[in-house]
């Protein structure tokens, strides 16, 4: 009965261990994937079923249990059925790329130079990152951000919606033209935030530190008094759209 019970605690740790170290990017779709690495910049192009990037000493890829180290080059898979990808990511990669027709892609805590993401229908969501630039865009998915880091943090998307729990960079520009425009500003110098009909609403850690510039032509504007700093610049812009800030 102790070695059951020992054997399902190591069963659980290591799962655990395995989930929190490795398992960075997932995202679902079908298809083709086209793999292009040169040391430093890895780029993916994918329409595939399921694709995983974890952390390791080299790259390499495996699909349906069949496992291939991969030096610099492009590889492309045209799968006959349908199945499951698993990309090793080693250190060495400084720059992400990742572009996809209707895959959900979903990041976890990652620390990198470059992250660009660019889905069409597909959602994209990051639990963590911490990058120089930061850049995802979607015509009709949505953009959710738990926590980012970044000295260039750009969102866009056409008419899916944007939120974001914490924004931390030197400069953001966030536009969306139906979406809805909802977040958390921790700290940044600039922030411009631009939505044809959709609202925004974000809230600021410091809003004494705030100046905000405002531009709508038929939209609802709520500003509290307490955003009347000149430390940070805050550009909200609307057409038809209103504009909260908390």
């Amino acid at each position: 009965m102790q070695k059951k019970l020992f054997f399902l605690l190591l069963l659980i740790i290591v799962a655990i261990f395995a989930f929190i170290n490795f398992r960075l990017v997932n995202f679902n779709t079908t298809g083709t994937l086209r793999l292009t690495y040169d040391g430093k910049v890895l780029t993916l192009s994918s329409t595939f079923s399921s694709l995983s990037l974890k952390e390791g000493d080299k790259l390499t890829l495996t699909y349906n249990g069949k496992t291939e180290s991969i030096e610099e080059g492009t590889l492309t898979i045209n799968p006959s059925s349908r199945g499951r990808v698993i990309l090793t990511l080693p250190k060495e990669v400084e720059d992400l790329s990742i572009i996809t027709t209707s895959a959900d892609v979903e990041l976890f805590p990652l620390t990198i130079n470059t992250i660009s993401i660019t889905s069409e229908s597909g959602d994209i969501s990051i639990t963590e990152a911490n990058t120089e630039k930061l850049n995802l865009s979607t015509i009709s998915g949505d953009i959710f951000i738990g926590k980012a880091s970044s000295s260039l943090l750009k969102l866009s998307s056409e008419s899916g919606n944007i939120e974001f729990n914490e924004a931390d960079s030197d400069e953001s520009e966030i536009t969306t033209t139906s979406g809805e425009v909802s977040g958390y500003i921790t700290s940044t110098n600039k922030t411009s935030i631009t939505s044809k009909s959709g609202n925004i609403r974000v809230e600021c850690a410091s809003p004494s530190l705030y100046q905000v510039n405002v531009d709508t032509d038929s939209g609802i504007i709520d500003i509290p008094s307490k955003y009347n700093g000149n430390e940070h610049i805050l550009l909200l812009t609307t057409t038809s759209g209103n504009i909260t800030l908390l």
